[in-house]
């Protein structure tokens, strides 16, 4: 059974990238015929930081990461199995930490420095989930780099992992190229759905900072994170902060140059922290104006 899970280890992540770019461009032909593309150059600005993006990923998934899992292996807490219902626990516990890196790189500025570059599309097409930060390779071993530790072999977290990113091509989908179906307000119960996820990348004050999740949608509804798509409010994409979505150098480096302006403004080192990893729009001034507070000022005039 070792055998081939490692077989199918070295061949998922290659059919995956196949996969992705496969869906960009089809999708891309498929929206341009229809005329739904606002932006064709956004388009290949997501492309192109795939692109740059690609080979620190490969090097640090493939080697790094890797190695280090082998390493952790040897210390597991648990013996786990490749039985069927193990796969099931695996799939589980990666979307876990899908959720808990997503959810950090929302509340630590610095983290959302990076992450920010995945949310600078203003249109939601498979493209956007190509589009990620030159620094991604800080992020995204942390999604299987602990599973080891639980039990789980690296083997099997390379395809949950490849498993994973093939479902978040779907979501990231422009829901005019999908074919005509929505998903049922119970599946929504279970898993996240480009519904959810075009709410997700929405700057809208009731929509920000919803809905973390990767596959699965009731870890949003357990710590309370979750938001469905409001018929009375369509969700509006891109960053909060203007910026020129089209221009690559300004989607991979704007929130830097902010948070550079922001510790320039205080000579004080526990501000100059705090702007590092409190969430994006703290400020040591009185105009503080996080996610949260935005969201929850949003919510009580909508209950008004």
């Amino acid at each position: 059974m070792l055998k081939e899970v490692e077989y199918y280890s070295e061949m998922i992540p290659t059919y995956i990238s196949i996969l992705a770019f496969a869906t960009i461009f089809m999708e891309w032909g498929i929206l341009g015929l229809l005329k739904k593309i606002k932006s064709h150059k956004e388009g290949g600005v997501s492309v192109l930081s795939a692109i740059i993006t690609f080979f620190p990923l490969f090097v640090i998934n493939s080697f790094i990461t890797f190695t280090v899992m082998f390493w952790l292996y040897q210390y597991r807490v648990f013996d786990i199995g490749f039985e069927w219902y193990y796969w099931v626990l695996a799939v589980i516990a990666y979307d876990f930490m899908c959720y808990f890196i997503h959810f950090i790189s929302h509340k630590v500025r610095i983290l959302w420095c990076i992450h920010s570059v995945h949310h600078s599309s203003k249109e939601m097409k498979a493209s956007a989930g190509a589009r990620v930060s030159i620094f991604e390779w800080f992020l995204s071993p942390h999604l299987m780099l602990w599973l080891p530790l639980c039990g789980f072999h690296p083997f099997m977290i390379v395809i949950v992992e490849g498993l994973s990113q093939a479902y978040g091509i779907f979501t990231h989908m422009h829901q005019k190229s999908l074919p005509s179906i929505r998903f049922a307000t119970v599946l929504e119960y279970l898993f996240i759905s480009p519904s959810l996820h075009l709410v997700h990348h929405a700057k809208n004050d009731i929509y920000i900072d919803t809905n973390f999740g990767q596959t699965f949608s009731f870890w949003d509804r357990l710590f309370k994170t979750y938001q469905s798509e409001i018929a009375v409010e369509k969700p509006i994409l891109g960053l909060v902060k203007e910026m020129n979505s089209e221009n690559l150098l300004q989607t991979q480096t704007s929130e830097f140059v902010a948070l550079w302006r922001d510790l320039k403004s205080t000579n004080n080192i526990i501000y100059q922290i705090k702007y590092l990893l409190m969430p994006p729009g703290w400020s040591h001034t009185d105009v503080s104006q996080t996610a949260h507070y935005v969201r929850k000022k949003a919510l009580l005039n909508r209950a008004e």
